[in-house]
């Protein structure tokens, strides 16, 4: 397990990365963009949360999207599981995830059993491990996976790298990867129902990863990666599997282009986000429609779709408001998981703070996921032996 200092996958540079979507104890961007787009159809959005911290704006010719048909092919509305990524902290400690996680529980009052955050995000890189400590399975992963766990947390894990897609389906990062495998099967075969999701090489569709724009390899990255873990005992339905894509892809590519196919994907999760602090302000609907008839139109109608990565910025807005709009928008289309990226880093998104690290706490954040019926708590041993959709 990386420590946060040591590589930062997250906006800023690419490698390991320490997130919580809640996290693991490990780590974790663009100008203004013209509006563009034929009459009727959406505004083109800047590229939302990049791996890198690169700006990147899409080209001038937009694809088209077809008119959202809001309730067309979505399933029925659950409460939602809900996450929150907050980079920066190293999750190794209980300190740390009384302060940050529990923290954040205790402010919106939901108490588990019952009510509360489900899930939690890290961002890794494929070869995370010093070659001296390839083997330290507790300390690098099964320890902060373990702690989680015990803690009522269930980790979203997302797995990128500095490789390009050819090279890791070629063979360049087997050793990280395998690495990664042996030590998440040592944790799952402790026993106790241990799961968790795993999203190799995410926002594959933009041109600020240095695996992405290249779906044929990419898909065959995928397997690989998929074919490691189980040559290691991490065969399907040990984990869940997420194809976990940008929302707004860097042309001339889309979406379904880099869809491994439903036999190798559990879960699809997808990232966007209201960029106002450098770009228009645009509504939840505006952020999240194009991307998810994107998804249900041309990529897969069984699959269960996540917010993987999200947040709002205050320029130019209402973001107590935005973030009530967002949520009630995620149950009334009938999203299964949203993670809040609960991190400042270029835009003003965080929206809860311990008390000694700036205090901050965003009411409408609170009021969005304590609302009636909008969200629910699951604990980990309870959601591992679930069938999907959760």
């Amino acid at each position: 397990m990386a420590h946060v200092g040591q590589h930062l996958l997250g906006r800023i540079c690419r490698g390991g990365a320490l997130v919580v979507l809640l996290g693991l104890g490990i780590l974790r961007l663009q100008a203004d963009l013209p509006a563009a787009g034929a009459a009727g159809a959406p505004e083109e959005k800047l590229p939302n949360k990049t791996n890198t911290g690169i700006s990147n704006a899409p080209e001038a010719s937009p694809r088209v999207m077809l008119p959202f048909v809001s309730g067309s092919a979505q399933p029925p509305s659950v409460p939602l599981l809900i996450g929150v990524a907050t980079p920066g902290q190293y999750f190794g400690t209980q300190g740390v995830v009384d302060s940050y996680l529990k923290g954040l529980d205790s402010w919106v009052g939901l108490s588990k059993p019952g009510k509360g955050h489900s899930i939690a995000e890290d961002f890794e890189d494929l070869n995370p491990f010093p070659p001296n400590q390839a083997n330290h399975t507790d300390s690098y992963v099964a320890g902060p996976l373990t702690l989680f766990w015990n803690n009522g947390y269930t980790d979203f894990l997302n797995l990128g790298s500095t490789a390009s897609s050819a090279a890791i389906a070629n063979g360049c990062c087997d050793a990280g990867i395998t690495a990664w495998a042996r030590s998440i099967a040592t944790w799952i075969n402790r026993g106790g129902g241990h799961k968790l999701y795993i999203a190799p090489l995410q926002e594959m569709n933009g041109n600020w990863t240095s695996y992405g724009m290249d779906p044929a390899n990419f898909k065959l990255a995928y397997q690989h990666i998929q074919a490691l873990f189980a040559s290691v005992g991490v065969t399907r339905g040990k984990v869940w599997w997420v194809f976990a894509p940008n929302g707004w892809s860097t042309p001339p590519y889309h979406i379904v282009d880099y869809y491994p196919g439903d036999d190798k994907v559990d879960i699809i999760g997808f990232s966007s986000y209201n960029q106002s602090c450098r770009a228009a302000w645009m509504n939840p609907t505006e952020v999240f429609d194009p991307y998810l008839q994107e998804i249900r139109t041309t990529v897969s109608t069984s699959k269960p779709i996540f917010v993987a990565q999200t947040a709002t910025s205050s320029a130019k807005g209402n973001k107590d408001q935005w973030i009530r709009d967002a949520y009630s928008y995620f149950l009334a289309q009938g999203i299964r998981g949203v993670l809040y990226y609960n991190a400042d880093l270029e835009c003003d998104w965080a929206v809860y703070q311990p008390p000694n690290a700036g205090g901050r706490q965003v009411q409408g954040y609170k009021d969005a996921v304590t609302a009636p019926n909008a969200t629910r708590y699951i604990a980990p041993a309870t959601l591992s032996g679930m069938t999907l959709p959760p």
